[in-house]
């Protein structure tokens, strides 16, 4: 799982109490989303909350709790994969149903898993992460490291309308290249 403080007062659900009044108040979480979609780029403000956004939901994906992770994705995500073609995943998903889907397909093939963000860069409507994936294959019980890429493309509302998945030993590279952009 994600690096946590010690002593993180969590629910019955796993779910860190922040975690679980956000997920009682979803129109806190549209709010705040819009309200940091609208900051501009390179914003202190912005790039920690960006960072604190993708932890939580990468934490979310984690501990499978698929109901706080939909929170900062639109209804209607897309989500495109390429390059992890033999391991189970399907090449898109659509929805809160695909996002859920996406996230059971990974973690079927893995276990022990912990997911960090290596470092992001803010486009404003495009958002590159450079991954790091640590785990073991759950049949083969075989370590792996892995970093990848992804490129979060932002609705106004300040929520991923589509994501694009690169694994790739060059993923990074690869997102940038996607999103049309430059280090």
């Amino acid at each position: 799982m994600l690096e946590e403080p010690a002593g993180i007062a969590r629910t019955d659900s796993g779910r860190p109490i922040a975690d679980e009044l956000l997920l009682r108040i979803p129109f806190v979480v549209d709010l705040l989303l819009a309200l940091v979609a609208q900051l501009p780029p390179g914003s202190p403000l912005r790039r920690r909350f960006i960072l604190w956004g993708l932890k939580r939901g990468l934490d979310a994906a984690v501990r499978k709790d698929y109901d706080f992770q939909r929170l900062g994705y639109e209804p209607d995500v897309e989500i495109f994969l390429s390059g992890p073609a033999g391991v189970g995943f399907e090449a898109s998903y659509r929805g809160h149903q695909g996002l859920r889907e996406s996230t059971i397909d990974f973690f079927e093939n893995f276990a022990e898993t912990r997911v960090t963000v290596k470092r992001v860069l803010d486009a404003r409507d495009r958002w590159v992460a450079e991954m790091e994936t640590l785990g073991q294959g759950k049949e083969s019980a075989v370590p792996f490291a892995t970093n990848w890429g992804t490129v979060f493309y932002v609705s106004a509302r300040g929520k991923i309308r589509r994501q694009d998945i690169l694994w790739a030993e060059d993923g990074w590279s690869q997102a940038l290249e996607a999103a049309g952009l430059s280090e």
